[in-house]
C-alpha cells in the first residue's frame, strides 16, 4: 500500500485535495493552522475504497506544509514521538522564516527531540517550495509549452497482513488510475 496527498490550487486560493492515508497536510495563514485530512484510507488494500474530496482556501501568503509520518513518529522508539503538537508549534514559530530556513529549523528540532539517535523512518518535508534537486529537474523537464499531466497510473504488487493476530500474509496486485479530469479513482 501507499499513502498519497494530492491537491490542486487555483489562482483564487481555493484548494481541492484528497488525502489517502497520509499525515494531514497543514495550511498556515492568518487564521492559524488547519489540518487537511479529508479523503480516505491508504491506496492498495481495498479496491472498492471511495475517497472524499476536501476543500479549503488559503489567502495570499499562506503556507502549505507536507511531511511524512517519519516526522510525526521521530523518537517513538526511545520514548515520546515528536507528534502534531510540536509540528504545529514549529510552524507557528517559524512562519516568518524562509521555507528553507523553516525546514532546517524543523530538522534541528527533530534532532534535538531524539539526540544522537538514527531516524526510525523517512523524514521528507516540504514547505511551499521544492527541494533544489527536484526544482532543477522540474525546470529542465517541464517547459511552459509542455502538456499538463492529467492522469497517473500506479501498479501495486506485494503482501500485507490484514490482522496482526494472524501470522499469514496475503498477496495482492492492483492497478490504480488517477484522472484529474474528471476527478476520480478507477481500480482494475
Amino acid at each position: 500500500f501507499i499513502s498519497l496527498f494530492f491537491g490542486e490550487l487555483e489562482s483564487t486560493g481555493n484548494f481541492a485535495y484528497v488525502n489517502a492515508g497520509h499525515p494531514p497536510a497543514l495550511v498556515l495563514d492568518r487564521n492559524g493552522v488547519r489540518e487537511l485530512s479529508v479523503g480516505g484510507m491508504v491506496l492498495g488494500p481495498d479496491p472498492l475504497t471511495k475517497y472524499k474530496l476536501g476543500y479549503t482556501h488559503g489567502d495570499r501568503g499562506a503556507s502549505l506544509v507536507l511531511y511524512s509520518d517519519g516526522v510525526l513518529e521521530r523518537g517513538v522508539t526511545w520514548g515520546e514521538q515528536f507528534g502534531m503538537k510540536r509540528i504545529h508549534k514549529w510552524l507557528k514559530e517559524t512562519r516568518k522564516l524562509s521555507s528553507e530556513a523553516a525546514v532546517q529549523e524543523l530538522f534541528r528540532r527533530l534532532d534535538e527531540h531524539a539526540p544522537k539517535k538514527p531516524y526510525e523512518d523517512d523524514v521528507p518535508a516540504m514547505l511551499d517550495s521544492l527541494p533544489a534537486p527536484v526544482a532543477r529537474y522540474l525546470r529542465a523537464a517541464v517547459r511552459d509549452s509542455a502538456p499538463i499531466v492529467w492522469r497517473a497510473v500506479i501498479r501495486h504488487t506485494g503482501q500485507f497482513r490484514p490482522d496482526t493476530a494472524r501470522r499469514d500474509w496475503w498477496g495482492f496486485e492492483s492497478v490504480q488510475t488517477f484522472d484529474a479530469r474528471p476527478a476520480g479513482f478507477v481500480w482494475d
